[in-house]
Protein backbone atom coordinates (compact mmCIF):
# COMPACT_ATOMS: atom_id res chain seq x y z
CA UNK A 1 0.00 0.00 0.00
CA UNK A 2 1.57 3.37 -0.27
CA UNK A 3 1.65 6.06 2.24
CA UNK A 4 0.45 9.83 1.23
CA UNK A 5 4.34 10.70 1.80
CA UNK A 6 5.12 8.19 -0.80
CA UNK A 7 2.69 10.03 -3.39
CA UNK A 8 3.28 13.53 -2.49
CA UNK A 9 6.67 12.95 -2.95
CA UNK A 10 6.30 11.27 -6.88
CA UNK A 11 8.20 13.74 -9.03
CA UNK A 12 10.53 15.33 -6.23
CA UNK A 13 13.17 13.55 -7.01
CA UNK A 14 16.11 14.93 -8.78
CA UNK A 15 16.43 14.59 -12.12
CA UNK A 16 20.15 13.88 -11.19
CA UNK A 17 18.87 10.30 -10.53
CA UNK A 18 16.98 9.99 -14.05
CA UNK A 19 20.16 11.38 -15.69
CA UNK A 20 22.50 8.67 -14.25
CA UNK A 21 20.80 5.95 -15.47
CA UNK A 22 20.20 6.67 -18.76
CA UNK A 23 24.02 7.05 -18.76
CA UNK A 24 23.74 3.85 -17.19
CA UNK A 25 22.08 2.66 -20.17
CA UNK A 26 23.96 4.24 -22.48
CA UNK A 27 26.85 2.32 -21.27
CA UNK A 28 25.48 -0.92 -21.34
CA UNK A 29 24.24 0.05 -24.60
CA UNK A 30 28.36 1.16 -25.72
CA UNK A 31 29.69 -2.05 -24.44
CA UNK A 32 27.64 -4.46 -26.01
CA UNK A 33 27.92 -2.84 -29.07
CA UNK A 34 31.91 -3.82 -28.41
CA UNK A 35 31.62 -6.98 -27.74
CA UNK A 36 33.92 -8.99 -29.59
CA UNK A 37 32.78 -12.18 -31.68
CA UNK A 38 33.15 -15.71 -30.73
CA UNK A 39 35.11 -17.05 -33.52
CA UNK A 40 33.97 -19.60 -35.66
CA UNK A 41 30.05 -18.42 -34.01
CA UNK A 42 27.90 -16.21 -35.91
CA UNK A 43 25.93 -13.97 -33.52
CA UNK A 44 27.82 -15.18 -30.60
CA UNK A 45 29.78 -12.36 -28.35
CA UNK A 46 32.16 -12.94 -25.57
CA UNK A 47 30.61 -10.69 -22.76
CA UNK A 48 32.28 -9.83 -19.32
CA UNK A 49 29.69 -10.89 -17.21
CA UNK A 50 30.87 -9.28 -14.12
CA UNK A 51 30.73 -5.97 -15.86
CA UNK A 52 26.82 -6.32 -17.06
CA UNK A 53 25.67 -7.25 -13.87
CA UNK A 54 27.66 -4.21 -12.17
CA UNK A 55 26.33 -1.88 -14.60
CA UNK A 56 22.50 -3.64 -14.34
CA UNK A 57 22.68 -3.05 -10.64
CA UNK A 58 24.04 0.47 -10.63
CA UNK A 59 20.72 1.00 -12.97
CA UNK A 60 18.64 -0.63 -9.99
CA UNK A 61 20.28 1.25 -7.68
CA UNK A 62 19.50 4.61 -9.41
CA UNK A 63 16.37 4.08 -10.29
CA UNK A 64 14.09 7.07 -8.76
CA UNK A 65 11.82 5.83 -6.00
CA UNK A 66 8.82 7.30 -8.26
CA UNK A 67 9.23 4.23 -10.14
CA UNK A 68 8.52 1.82 -7.27
CA UNK A 69 6.02 4.12 -6.38
CA UNK A 70 4.30 4.43 -9.64
CA UNK A 71 4.55 0.38 -9.54
CA UNK A 72 2.53 0.38 -6.34
CA UNK A 73 -0.08 2.68 -8.12
CA UNK A 74 -1.09 0.40 -10.58
CA UNK A 75 -0.95 -2.52 -8.47
CA UNK A 76 -2.86 -0.37 -6.10
CA UNK A 77 -5.16 0.46 -9.13
CA UNK A 78 -5.20 -2.76 -10.64
CA UNK A 79 -6.38 -4.31 -6.93
CA UNK A 80 -8.98 -1.37 -7.29
CA UNK A 81 -10.52 -2.50 -10.71
CA UNK A 82 -10.73 -5.61 -9.83
CA UNK A 83 -12.57 -4.94 -6.25
CA UNK A 84 -14.20 -3.07 -8.08
CA UNK A 85 -15.43 -5.67 -10.80
CA UNK A 86 -16.49 -7.94 -7.85
CA UNK A 87 -18.46 -5.32 -6.19
CA UNK A 88 -20.18 -4.96 -9.83
CA UNK A 89 -20.81 -8.64 -10.59
CA UNK A 90 -21.69 -8.72 -6.41
CA UNK A 91 -24.68 -6.03 -7.12
CA UNK A 92 -25.86 -7.34 -10.45
CA UNK A 93 -26.16 -11.31 -9.02
CA UNK A 94 -28.27 -9.17 -5.53
CA UNK A 95 -30.35 -7.69 -8.42
CA UNK A 96 -30.94 -10.73 -10.61
CA UNK A 97 -31.83 -12.49 -7.12
CA UNK A 98 -34.11 -9.12 -6.27
CA UNK A 99 -35.86 -9.30 -9.82
CA UNK A 100 -36.49 -13.32 -9.82
CA UNK A 101 -38.34 -12.28 -6.25
CA UNK A 102 -40.69 -9.95 -7.61
CA UNK A 103 -41.52 -11.83 -10.62
CA UNK A 104 -42.22 -14.85 -8.43
CA UNK A 105 -44.12 -11.71 -6.23
CA UNK A 106 -45.79 -10.95 -9.33
CA UNK A 107 -46.76 -15.00 -10.43
CA UNK A 108 -48.02 -15.54 -6.89
CA UNK A 109 -50.40 -12.32 -7.22
CA UNK A 110 -51.13 -13.32 -10.93
CA UNK A 111 -52.15 -17.13 -9.38
CA UNK A 112 -53.91 -15.16 -6.58
CA UNK A 113 -56.19 -12.59 -8.94
CA UNK A 114 -56.85 -15.58 -11.44
CA UNK A 115 -57.62 -18.04 -8.23
CA UNK A 116 -59.84 -14.80 -6.94
CA UNK A 117 -61.71 -14.04 -10.24
CA UNK A 118 -62.71 -18.42 -10.61
CA UNK A 119 -64.16 -17.98 -7.23
CA UNK A 120 -66.00 -15.01 -7.76
CA UNK A 121 -67.20 -16.70 -10.65
CA UNK A 122 -68.07 -19.81 -9.19
CA UNK A 123 -69.87 -17.72 -6.44
CA UNK A 124 -71.44 -15.81 -9.13
CA UNK A 125 -72.84 -18.88 -10.65
CA UNK A 126 -74.13 -20.59 -7.40
CA UNK A 127 -75.78 -17.26 -6.12
CA UNK A 128 -77.74 -17.68 -9.67
CA UNK A 129 -78.65 -21.43 -9.15
CA UNK A 130 -79.85 -20.85 -5.75
CA UNK A 131 -82.07 -17.42 -6.45
CA UNK A 132 -83.35 -19.26 -9.76
CA UNK A 133 -83.76 -22.48 -6.98
CA UNK A 134 -85.85 -19.63 -4.87
CA UNK A 135 -88.17 -18.54 -7.85
CA UNK A 136 -88.63 -21.92 -8.49
CA UNK A 137 -89.27 -22.86 -5.05
CA UNK A 138 -91.88 -19.82 -4.27
CA UNK A 139 -93.38 -20.09 -7.62
CA UNK A 140 -94.27 -24.14 -6.94
CA UNK A 141 -95.39 -22.61 -3.35
CA UNK A 142 -97.53 -19.88 -4.25
CA UNK A 143 -99.07 -22.21 -6.96
CA UNK A 144 -99.71 -25.11 -4.09
CA UNK A 145 -100.82 -22.27 -1.78
CA UNK A 146 -103.23 -21.12 -4.58
CA UNK A 147 -104.53 -24.64 -5.24
CA UNK A 148 -105.04 -24.94 -1.46
CA UNK A 149 -106.84 -21.89 -1.25
CA UNK A 150 -108.98 -22.86 -4.07
CA UNK A 151 -109.71 -26.21 -2.82
CA UNK A 152 -110.54 -24.60 0.57
CA UNK A 153 -112.76 -22.48 -0.70
CA UNK A 154 -114.56 -25.10 -2.71
CA UNK A 155 -114.67 -26.79 0.03
CA UNK A 156 -116.18 -23.75 2.21
CA UNK A 157 -118.47 -23.29 -0.50
CA UNK A 158 -119.72 -26.56 0.01
CA UNK A 159 -120.22 -26.25 3.58
CA UNK A 160 -121.31 -23.44 3.36
CA UNK A 161 -123.88 -24.71 0.60
CA UNK A 162 -124.79 -27.54 2.88
CA UNK A 163 -125.44 -25.18 6.06
CA UNK A 164 -127.73 -22.88 3.72
CA UNK A 165 -129.43 -25.97 2.70
CA UNK A 166 -129.91 -27.34 6.35
CA UNK A 167 -130.80 -23.73 7.33
CA UNK A 168 -133.67 -23.29 5.08
CA UNK A 169 -134.91 -27.09 5.98
CA UNK A 170 -134.69 -25.96 9.43
CA UNK A 171 -136.48 -22.63 8.87
CA UNK A 172 -139.11 -24.42 6.22
CA UNK A 173 -139.26 -26.78 9.20
CA UNK A 174 -140.40 -23.89 11.57
CA UNK A 175 -142.95 -22.45 9.12
CA UNK A 176 -145.04 -25.39 8.72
Amino acid sequence: MINGNEIGSFGSSSNSEFEEVIELLDRLRSDLLELRKVPLMEDKYLVDRDDILQIVDDIRAKFPTEFSTARRIVEMKDELISGAKREAEELKNRAKEEVRALIDKQEIVRQARAREAQIAEITRQRVEEMRKKAESDASDIRQQAASDVEQSLRHADQILGQAREDIRKVWNGFKK
